[in-house]
């Protein structure tokens, strides 16, 4: 079910199983930091909302490059918080732009991020196929 939609990203909620998968959108690649953070806060709602306990996150289309700044915030302002309510498994499908995707994997090599099981996947089926068999 779709809870959230703006220019950059899409939300779908599957509460039974504590799941949350977003896809972010081309139009990433024109937006801010600020824009990137304001779409987190709203991620962060949902996650302590539903109890969140796992994330599918589809980068593929992600134009935007996090700064090492944007992923300590993202650490401490949404992980954190996101932890505290079960939040601990990430599946996440990969960009094909090199810098999205390495600013994503910086992420989570950040000591918050260290404490949620991360995999990396090609496409979304064995991306789900894991993260709701994990």
């Amino acid at each position: 079910m779709n809870v959230y939609q703006s220019d950059y990203l899409q939300i779908d909620s599957s509460d039974e199983q504590k799941l949350l998968e977003l896809t972010w959108l081309p139009t990433t690649a024109d937006m801010t930091s600020e824009e990137y953070k304001n779409e987190h806060v709203e991620l962060l709602k949902f996650m302590l909302e539903q109890k969140t306990e796992k994330v599918l996150g589809n980068i593929k289309e992600l134009g935007f490059v996090v700064s090492p700044e944007v992923q300590e915030w993202m650490n401490i302002n949404i992980f954190a918080p996101a932890m505290e309510v079960g939040f601990d498994k990430l599946a996440v499908v990969m960009s094909s732009e090199f810098l999205a995707q390495l600013s994503i994997e910086q992420a989570m090599e950040e000591e918050v991020g260290q404490q949620i099981t991360t995999k990396y996947f090609d496409n979304v089926k064995e991306a789900k196929e894991w993260i709701l068999n994990i």
